[in-house]
């Protein structure tokens, strides 16, 4: 059953969130400067909170895949955050891409 708390705004925001954890483990230097940069802005901690997540949490996974120099270590990481989300947004709304879901 669809979770009718989990409002397509939450989920926008828990998919910019899952990308700048994809981010993080970039080998490109301007896109970890970016991220790095902006997990210490306000724009981060309203995100956390639109998404319904502890920023303390993010901020700290993030740094740590900024840190980690073995990149396929942290891609790995970063990738199963990313699934996490997918599945915990499939779980509450019954579907990733509502569209599809009423095409069926």
């Amino acid at each position: 059953m669809p979770d009718p708390v989990l409002q397509p705004e939450r989920v926008l925001w828990l998919h910019v969130l899952a990308q700048a954890v994809i981010d993080a483990a970039s080998k490109r230097r301007e896109i970890k400067k970016e991220i790095r940069e902006w997990v210490d802005t306000e724009d981060f901690e309203y995100i956390c909170g639109a998404a319904g997540v502890d920023e303390i949490l993010i901020s700290a996974l993030i740094h740590r895949l900024l840190r980690d120099r073995n990149r396929k270590r942290a891609f790995h990481h970063a990738m199963r955050f990313r699934f996490s989300v997918r599945s915990f947004i499939e779980l509450h709304t019954g579907s990733i891409d509502k569209d599809r879901a009423i095409d069926k």
